[in-house]
């Protein structure tokens, strides 16, 4: 979920002309979050934290439009979540 810190639509419309914009999300403390593009390339990283909350900024930009990315969560033993 685009971060409230990235949004420059109208606050919760999802849209920004920030091309690294800071994605933020809830998972399992401990477990890595990949964000991923539909090549599957990696674009960021997060460590979810103690409480359950985890924040990631691509470091390269993101082309201008619609990029449709998705999360994919990690555990401490390699078991993966379905990208969402």
């Amino acid at each position: 979920m685009l971060d409230p810190i990235s949004d420059s639509g109208a606050k919760g419309d999802q849209l920004t002309n920030d091309t690294t914009p800071t994605i933020s999300g809830t998972g399992t403390p401990d477990n890595t979050i990949a964000i991923k593009e539909p090549t599957s390339n990696t674009i960021a990283t997060s460590t979810v934290q103690p409480n359950g909350t985890w924040v990631a900024t691509p470091i390269n930009p993101l082309p201008q439009g619609l990029n449709n990315l998705s999360v994919v969560e990690t555990n401490p033993t390699g078991l993966s979540s379905p990208a969402s």
